[in-house]
């Protein structure tokens, strides 16, 4: 989810796509590569919700606080960080 984006694509529009990456994740048992740019919590309630669909994952171009990373560490994904955000 990038909520930086939305001129391309809407709120909307990205949560159901993500929700159908999910099903894609749980369908192949291939771990995931996500994206968490400025979501205002929706990305890790999303994850939360849905941590049981899939292996494993990584969460690029995080923009959040310690208290975010701390939660999604807690659902056993890794962070990365970059210097573009």
């Amino acid at each position: 989810l990038d909520y930086d984006r939305t001129t391309f694509c809407g709120i909307e529009q990205q949560k159901r796509g993500f929700e159908m990456q999910f099903a894609l994740a749980e369908e192949s048992r291939l771990p995931m590569f996500l994206h968490n740019r400025n979501t205002n919590g929706d990305f890790t309630k999303m994850m939360r919700e849905n941590r049981g669909r899939f292996t494993a994952g990584v969460v690029h171009s995080f923009t959040g606080g310690l208290e975010e990373a701390a939660d999604l560490v807690a659902l056993d994904l890794y962070i990365g960080l970059n210097g573009c955000s």
